[in-house]
Formats: structure tokens, sequence, C-alpha cells
């Protein structure tokens, strides 16, 4: 770590050590403990033995430490296992090297080192977290790893450190490290994650049978934790203190198939989009509407046949008529999620269906004033939640709707008719060959089924002196049967009409029967039942910045269920009461 953010100061010494606000060395290996602290109370009084300044050869009996896991989880007393034991660090004066306590008073020491990185009168106590998630806990009756329930990221180190010097200055640190030692709480994107709560199977085995029949419908419930820290300082020969943490992030992530069983009747293989698309590839199939369109335009043409000039029979050739449709659009607007500042609603994955951010939430989990619970939180905060998603779902039908309907407007529809005709030439050679009528239509289904679409008729002859009497004769034909032809093309695009009409409605009819089964049956009791907001008091509690006396701080105090759950307090810091004697 940088040279600056060491203390080298001598017993007794006075020069001021500068703390600056969450201060960062990341990839450094541990000096200091990461400082993120700011001046979050007062200088100490006078009534604390530091109201002075210090004299040459005065001395202070100074204490500071942290522990990254306090309180209980399920059938385990953290504060009496030794795989979770934090660090304590009293120093008295003059008694030589400072005495390092465990947690609790009694039982075996858990084996600090002092540093050797030339920080002096300084412990730490990492935490081993495999050995963490293999502690056995009992849930419902059945014995399981800790890790079963509570998954803590492998990247990180949980760190524990404790300084105290008898020239007054103590400091104590707990939180979530990088492997290399360094970490940036204040910067999200670089910390590691503490990990997550297997809420579902919590609540499950923990809960009534109300609260368990609520999450029964869930395939995943997980409380993720980011990096989480705390750092207290307390330099009495300035009489300055210090006490501050960081939450980088918490959410809640909810996985169900409700969702995504709603939808499957219109997303799934065969369902009402996949019905949508079939019926307007199938117009140009046999027997399809385009395919019947065809066949009547060059029966039509048979009004030719007067005289020198006839259709020649099964002469229809190059009749490609081709419709395409693109729906990716449609299935793009299903697929894409709900997303607002606090929460992102997934219609597609049923793992990820709900993702909400408690940041967000409830305006922040950092720079909040001491002790302040942020959850359970009060309708104001829970019902806009719910109204989003409540707005979102109940707009979804016309929303789906309009754009399937934009795509099938926008569906390209091209026909290109030749139909060969014949002139008789009488004594000198009978009939031959000498020119075609050209039909071509190049327009969208939208104008096809408006009836704005037009037909472009044309006789094609380039027969020397056959090809002018073709043309006299058959182009004032055509002229007349102009109005035939469109007619059978406004009449194919009627019945295209009638046929994808319905079709497009039963997607809409279908989505309106999502909301219910999601919002009303699902979320709303749900997320009122963990968060608050509702009648019952919210099962998730959750507290930050939390100062239980005058000298410590910790990240953030949760509780799950009202008892034989969890109550855990995450990276407690202290640092003092340090007295001058």
């Amino acid at each position: 770590m940088q040279e600056q953010n060491k203390d080298t100061r001598t017993e007794g010494e006075s020069a001021k050590h500068k703390v600056s606000r969450r201060t960062i060395v990341a990839g450094a290996a541990w000096a200091t403990p990461v400082v993120m602290i700011a001046s979050a109370s007062p200088a100490l009084a006078a009534t604390s033995g530091s109201g002075m300044a210090c004299r040459v050869n005065e001395y202070f009996t100074t204490k500071g430490g942290g522990k990254f896991l306090n309180g209980s989880l399920f059938n385990l007393n953290l504060d009496a296992i030794a795989e979770v034991y934090g660090v304590d660090v009293l120093n008295t004066p003059l008694s030589g090297t400072p005495n390092v306590t465990k947690e609790p008073a009694t039982g075996p020491t858990p084996g600090y080192t002092d540093r050797t990185d030339g920080v002096v009168d300084a412990w730490a106590n990492p935490l081993n977290v495999g050995v963490l998630e293999a502690l056995q806990v009992s849930l419902g009756g059945v014995t399981q790893p800790l890790g079963a329930i509570l998954n803590i990221a492998e990247t990180g180190v949980l760190n524990q450190y404790g300084l105290a010097r008898e020239n007054g200055l103590s400091r104590g640190f707990a939180g979530l490290v990088s492997n290399t030692g360094g970490v940036t709480l204040s910067d999200v994107q670089s910390a590691p994650a503490f990990g997550n709560i297997n809420l579902k199977t919590v609540i499950a085995n923990l809960a009534g049978p109300t609260l368990a029949n609520l999450v029964e419908p869930l395939t995943a419930l997980n409380l993720n934790i980011g990096a989480v820290g705390a750092q207290a300082e307390i330099d009495s020969c300035l009489t300055t203190q210090s006490r501050d943490y960081h939450i980088a992030s918490a959410d809640l992530t909810v996985g169900s198939d409700v969702l995504v069983n709603a939808l499957d009747p219109v997303v799934g293989q065969g369902g009402a989009i996949d019905a949508v698309n079939n019926a307007v590839n199938g117009l140009t199939a046999e027997g399809g509407l385009l395919s019947d369109l065809v066949t009547n335009l060059v029966s039509a043409l048979n009004v030719l046949n007067v005289g020198l000039v006839r259709v020649k029979a099964d002469s229809a050739t190059g009749t490609n008529v081709a419709v395409s449709i693109d729906l990716d659009p449609v299935r793009k607007l299903l697929a894409d999620p709900l997303v607002t500042d606090a929460l992102s609603l997934s219609l597609t994955d049923a793992d990820k269906m709900l993702f909400l951010d408690l940041d967000a939430l409830v305006g922040s989990l950092n720079e909040q004033a001491a002790n302040t619970r942020v959850l359970p939180a009060n309708a104001a905060v829970i019902d806009p939640l719910l109204s989003d998603i409540s707005t979102f779902l109940n707009q979804l039908p016309d929303t789906v709707v309009a754009a399937l309907q934009d795509a099938v407007n926008a569906a390209t529809v091209k026909l290109d008719l030749k139909v060969a005709l014949q002139y008789n030439q009488g004594i000198l050679g009978g009939w031959t060959d000498a020119g075609a009528i050209n039909i071509l239509l190049d327009t969208t289904l939208g104008e096809l089924m408006d009836g704005t679409a037009a037909l472009k008729v044309t006789l094609n002859s380039d027969v020397p002196v056959v090809g002018p009497l073709l043309a006299a004769i058959v182009n004032p034909l055509l002229a007349g049967l102009a109005v035939t032809l469109n007619g059978l093309l406004a009449t194919a695009g009627s019945a295209i009409n009638d046929l994808l009409t319905p079709l497009i409605s039963n997607v809409g009819t279908l989505l309106e029967g999502v909301a219910g089964p999601v919002l009303t049956d699902l979320l709303d009791p749900l997320l009122k039942g963990l968060l608050g907001g509702g009648s019952e008091p919210g099962l998730i509690n959750l507290t930050v910045n939390v100062q239980e006396g005058a000298y410590d701080v910790a990240a953030l105090k949760l509780s799950v269920l009202p008892s034989g759950g969890i109550d855990v307090v995450l990276a407690k810091a202290y640092a003092g009461e340090n007295l001058a004697v």
C-alpha cells in the first residue's frame, strides 16, 4: 500500500495523521487497513481522556478490532465459534506486546500473527470461507452445511483487523478485500461480492405454512449482498474520531416459472405468435390465399381469348409469389425485461424473473444516519414498485398486439406472373407464341389488407408485325380487365385480413390473462411479505450504519424471520475507548 497510508509515528509523537474519505489502493498487500472513513462523530470530549494535546511520554490504553460476522445463523451462535472469531487488540502502556484477545473471552487462542509489513501493533485474522461454509446447521430438522444456504463469493477474503498503540492511535476494520489485499468499496465494479442467502430454503423450512406456501411457486429466492466493510479510527492524541461503512450492493433475485408458463401459450412453440407466423407463410402454400389469387388471375385472363388471340394453355410461368414477415421485434419485445431504477422483470427467464435493487428501492444504503432501518419499508416505497410492474403487465397486451400488427402490416408481398399469349396466323402458320402478359405486385400485407395495393399489368411482345397487331387487340382488353384483376386482389386482401385479425387478437387475449397470476397472486403478496408495505411487517429486517456504542460501526444488520433464522451483523469494527494514563 502506498506510503501515505502507513502510520510511522512513534510513541508520544504528535504529527497529524490524515484520513481521507474512502482512500484506496487496489491490488496492494495489506499494510494498514483500507481507509474508507469519514468523520461520522464529533471530536472526543475531554472527559474521555483524550481532550488535550499530547505531552511527551504521555501514554494511552488503546483498543481496536473488527469482526465480520456477528450474531447467529440458525442454530449457530457466531460469537462462540472459533472459525468466525474476530480480532481484538488491547494495548496497555508499558506492558510490552499488546494483548491480542479473541471472541469470546474463553476458548482457544485464535492464533493471530503480528503484521510483517512494518506496521507495528497491528493484527489481522482473515476468515476461511471454506471452513465457514462447511459448518453444520440444522434447518427444518435436517443437518446440512451452511454453504447450502449461505453461498459466500469465492473471490476476495473476509478480513478482520485491529491496531492499538500506546500513543493514542487505534483502528478497527472488517470487510471484504480482494485476493491481493486491496479493495475499493466505493467502486462497486471492482469490489468482490459477499455472497447470497438462499431465502427460499430458509422460509420454506422455518416459516409457518402461509409463508411457506407463498414461496412454494418460486424456483429461487436469493438475497445477494455485495462487498461490505466498516472501519473505525480514533486518535486520542489529536482528539479525532471517524467511523464509516460501505455497502456496495444488496438485491433480491426471485426465480419463478409462473410468468414463463403464463406466456408459453403466446411465445412457446406452437403458440399464438407461431400461429400468426404460420398463417402468413401459409398464404403462398398450395391452397393458400395468395396461391389461389394467382389461379384466379390466370383464369381472368381467359377474357383475352378472342378471334386471333388466345392465352396459351398451361402457360403461366415464373409465377413467383412470396411473402416475408419479420416477427423478431415482437419476440424481442417479449424477451426484453422491464427495467427501472429499482427492478428488472424478465418475462422469459424463470431463473431471474425479478431482480430487485434494494439500494435503488430505498434511495441509498450508504450515507445513512446511524442505525437507519431501511427494511421493512413502508407502502410509499413498495407500492410504486408494484405499480411499475402492474402498469407494465397491464399495458403488455396492447403493446405486443400493436407490435405484432406492425410486423404483419410490414410483411412484404411480391408477385411476378407471366402468361404466354398466342396469335393465329391462319393459313400462314396457325397459332404461334407472340408475347406474354406480365402481372407484377410489390406491396405489403398492410396495403393488401386495406385495399390500397394495385397490380401492374403489361403486354410484352417484340414479334415483328405481329406485335403491333397483338397490342392493338390486347391493350384495350387489358384496360377493361384491370378492374376485374384488382378486384380479385382486393378480395384476397380482405380474406387475408379475416384470417389474420383473430389470430392477432388472440395474442392480446392471452396476454391479458398474465397480470393476475403474476402480480396479484405472486409478486404483490411476496414482496409485501418480504419487504413490508402491507399488513405484515416484512420478513427481512435491514439496518445500515449500525452503531451500538460510541466507538463501533458495522455495515449492516440483517434478520430474516423473527426467531430461529438469520440474525447477523456484517462487517463490524471498533476503535476505543482509549484512556490516557
